[in-house]
């Protein structure tokens, strides 16, 4: 991925499109579950380590009884531009770091890692809590999603050496995933070894859950995976695999019904300068499914990334 630098925050939109489904059907899906181990919402779009008070709430125990109900904490909903929000916090990124350089990364990796590690504040600095570079990818926005979703199952489409699984993986640990590529041995002229790698790649960030690997066509094998299980529920889906219009286009329309209600997709590439109609085919999915999922995205470096968050 090109590296260089930029500041814009995430953007949301949402109007009307042709060619695609007006909505999407119902859901099915068990909730997703919370992560107690990060900093709560102060707002949408805020992030505060005081939110962890609210996790510890106490009260006397002269004003507690047998019959006193069970005290509710009710916190504000997670929004698209929150996820991206908590992807620009310091700490975010350095627990992002500090998994995914235990993995066997390629030039290409290691690129993206370094660029990490210098979006870091120096000491001192105005806001020591924010990354001094806002720049945004995929793997990202899997990682603060993860951590703020928790996810049950998570799926991804186009793996090759499995960085954004495990950001994913490193955001939580005890996600069911689920990879799908075609694992060419050679892709961009660069090795791509295949499961045998990404099973050791998820060893080594620590994953505890069951990995499923789909290996070949994502056109035929998404129809058969949601055939065979039609209420099959995702909570974190990206798509960064066939990159032809049509191609993206039917990959978005396969997963976009079994996102779970609070599940995110991430679509990647939105500005490859080869690809220039990804954005143009996201526009289309967020102007048709505005009113189910709430969308965003970053445009201003790299190669451009979007999300959506369906809505509870």
């Amino acid at each position: 991925m090109p590296l260089g630098c930029a500041r814009r925050k995430a953007s949301c939109g949402s109007g009307g499109a042709r060619g695609h489904p007006a909505t999407l059907a119902g859901a099915l899906s068990s909730p997703i579950r919370e992560n107690p181990n990060i900093d709560r919402p102060t707002s949408n779009s805020g992030w505060r380590d005081g939110w962890r008070g609210a996790d510890n709430v106490s009260m006397p125990t002269s004003t507690i009884s047998s019959t006193t109900p069970p005290i509710r904490i009710v916190r504000p909903a997670i929004d698209a531009a929150g996820i991206a929000d908590h992807a620009r916090f310091a700490d975010t990124r350095r627990r992002m770091i500090a998994g995914l350089e235990k993995l066997d990364n390629d030039d290409v990796d290691l690129g993206r890692l370094a660029r990490l590690r210098e979006s870091l504040p120096d000491e001192p600095t105005l806001d020591p809590d924010r990354v001094t570079d806002a720049w945004l990818d995929n793997a990202i926005i899997a990682h603060a999603a993860a951590e703020l979703l928790r996810p049950k199952r998570a799926l991804e489409i186009g793996v090759r050496r499995g960085f954004a699984s495990c950001a994913i993986v490193t955001g939580f640990d005890d996600v069911e995933m689920h990879l799908m590529d075609s694992w060419r041995p050679v892709y961009s002229d660069r090795p791509n070894p295949g499961p045998v790698l990404l099973r050791e790649q998820l060893k080594a960030v620590g994953h505890h859950a069951n990995a499923h690997f789909h290996q070949g066509n994502s056109h035929i094998l998404l129809p058969q995976l949601f055939g065979q299980d039609p209420l099959l529920k995702f909570d974190l889906v990206v798509v960064d695999g066939d990159h032809t219009e049509s191609g993206a286009d039917a990959d978005l329309r396969d997963v976009f019904p079994h996102v779970a209600p609070g599940g995110v997709v991430i679509f990647d590439d939105l500005i490859h300068p080869q690809h220039r109609y990804l954005l143009d085919l996201w526009h289309r999915w967020r102007d048709t499914l505005a009113g189910e999922f709430d969308f965003a995205e970053y445009l201003d470096d790299g190669l451009g990334v979007g999300w959506a968050l369906r809505r509870r």
